[in-house]
Parts: structure tokens; sequence; C-alpha cells
């Protein structure tokens, strides 16, 4: 989602001509000022319901596993739940109704790059279901003066990228700056590891690690990848993966 309104001008514009091009930015301009205007995700709780993300968990196996320590009524006050490994995208991460209120009823703030939600449209969606941006400001205010719940899934884009046949790969020893939030602001760190994550789609990565170095530095995810139908959804049966999310 994140790199498609950058990628569609250039391929309307080779397909369609500069008046297609135009077409795709006032259609997109006037959907945005309309999800504006009309607000149709009401409330950060029951927009975390929402149709495409409820429907990609009922499309994995997924479980989550949890230690009597996370178990209600323990650890009671804000969390910041750190997520590995990110994959393609991480189906576990988006059951957002999850995350807000199995370990209480305390809305879970998920976090994402700050381009992305810069991004028309999508940045209306990702806003209703309660997203902030994945930086320092933002967590702390979340953490602190709103008492709400932060989830960061850790390695990012970098983490998007890590794959192996034998092992779960995840991006972490350079991710040193949330814990010094947790410690700054009191508030206990939950690991999380996903399995799973990174079996979900076929990544196909360019042996020189180019577009891994053109998305970290840009921010935004440039990769090519296959899945079905016509690569948009994970692979089924019998190539559908079970995910757990363990705490």
């Amino acid at each position: 989602l994140n790199a498609a309104p950058f990628l569609m001008p250039p391929l309307l514009w080779l397909t369609c001509g500069l008046r297609g091009c135009a077409y795709f930015v006032l259609a997109t301009a006037g959907l945005h000022g309309l999800c504006l205007a009309t607000k149709p995700m009401k409330g950060m709780k029951s927009a975390q319901y929402i149709f495409t993300e409820r429907h990609s968990q009922k499309y994995n196996s997924i479980k989550w596993v949890w230690p009597k320590s996370l178990q209600p009524p323990n650890l009671t006050g804000p969390k910041l739940y750190c997520t590995i490994p990110h994959g393609l995208a991480p189906i576990g991460i988006v059951a957002y109704p999850g995350w807000t209120r199995m370990f209480g009823e305390r809305l879970c703030r998920p976090t994402a790059a700050s381009v992305v939600l810069k991004l028309p449209v999508i940045s209306y969606k990702l806003k209703a279901i309660g997203y902030i941006e994945a930086s320092s400001g933002p967590i702390k205010k979340a953490l602190v003066d709103r008492q709400e719940n932060v989830h960061v899934a850790l390695d990012g884009i970098a983490g998007m990228f890590q794959k192996s046949k034998t092992e779960e790969v995840g991006w972490l020893k350079s991710r040193k700056g949330i814990v010094k939030i947790a410690l700054t602001t009191g508030t206990p760190l939950v690991p999380v590891f996903g399995f799973g994550h990174s079996q979900l789609w076929r990544i196909l990565m360019d042996p020189w690690g180019i577009l891994e170095k053109i998305s970290v530095y840009l921010n935004v995810s440039v990769m090519l990848f296959c899945g079905r139908p016509f690569g948009l959804l994970p692979f089924g049966p019998p190539w559908r993966g079970a995910i757990c999310m363990a705490f």
C-alpha cells in the first residue's frame, strides 16, 4: 500500500499518457477529500474491525501464546509491544482488535513510517484505525499523555527484506531507541515474535540488495513479491502457513 501511490502515476503515464496520470491524481485527491468530509470510519476501536484486516485473519491460521504475567489483571498499565519479523505484511500485527482488547480495554496504537501517514486515502484509513508515527514523540505522547498501548513492528522496512528457508530472521540489533523510550516513560516492553510472517509471500530479492537500500533510504518499501491471486494474497493451501504470535 505504501509504495502503490508512487508506482501508479508512472505506470499510468506509460500506459495511458499524461491524461490518465492526471485523472488518477484528481480521483485520488477527490476520494481523500470525500473521506475527510464524511468520515466513514467512526471511532478507532470500531474501525479496527475493518473488513480487509478482519478477513486476512480468517484466511490464515493464527494462534496467540502469552505468559501468565501478561494475563489480566496483571500488567494493567500501558504496554509497548515490539514485534518481529515484519515480513512483507505482518498479518498477526493487523489483528488490531486483539491488541486493544486481549489484555484489557486499552486502545492500542499501531505505528507506521511518517511518509505512509501522509499518503492520500491510505493515511485516512490508517489514522482512523489509530496509527501514529513511528518516532519518539508520538509514541511517548500515546503512552504517557493518553495512557494508551503502542505496537511497533520493530524491524520495519529493513525487516521486510530478511528471509531464510531454514530460519526465522529479524532485523533487531540496531533498534535501540525503543528501549530508551520504554525507560524514559516507565513503560514495560512486551517482545513478540510472529512465527510464519516471513513465509506468507515469496519475496523476490535482487542479489545486490539494491531494492533494500533504496527502500531503507526512502523509508518506503520498493520490493517484488508473488502470492495468489495475482500476487495480492498470501499463498493458500498447501502453502498457507500457520502464524503464531508468541509473547
